[in-house]
């Protein structure tokens, strides 16, 4: 079984660990992601960069429809990466009631199966989560 990135150029992996790839423009300094070929608010062009691994929870909430990935009951939230980017993701489950402001960091790796491929997605787990591994 071979692995597939959800999207083209999602990631950075360095060091042994993959971060979010965002883009940074070289005028204004706006940070988007994913990252863009060109400034979302001032059309210049961007330099890729690392967002980070850590996040802070924004919000969360629990989806209670299964989709074609994710069984009923998945969480889902808004984090803000250490770049400063609000980024939507899926949430590991233990923070569906978590409190904004929860520490996270970023786990990239394989979420679900498709076509036969491991697809290498992304999710934010409990900071605390990422040192017992």
């Amino acid at each position: 079984m071979s692995v597939t990135d959800l999207a083209e150029g999602l990631f950075l992996d360095a060091d042994g660990a993959s971060a979010l790839r965002g883009g940074r423009c070289v005028s204004c300094g706006h940070t988007a992601f994913p990252a863009p070929a060109t400034c979302l608010d001032c059309g210049c062009d961007t330099m890729q960069i690392a967002l980070g691994r850590r996040a802070e929870l924004i919000c969360a909430t629990t989806v209670r429809m299964a989709t074609a990935n994710f069984d009923a009951g998945h969480v889902v939230g808004y984090v803000r990466v250490e770049a400063g980017v609000r980024v939507f993701a899926p949430l590991a489950h233990e923070l569906a009631d978590a409190p904004p402001g929860t520490l996270l960091t970023v786990d990239v790796g394989p979420l679900w199966t498709e076509g036969g491929d491991d697809i290498r997605a992304y999710r934010f787990i409990p900071a605390k989560a990422a040192t017992d591994a």
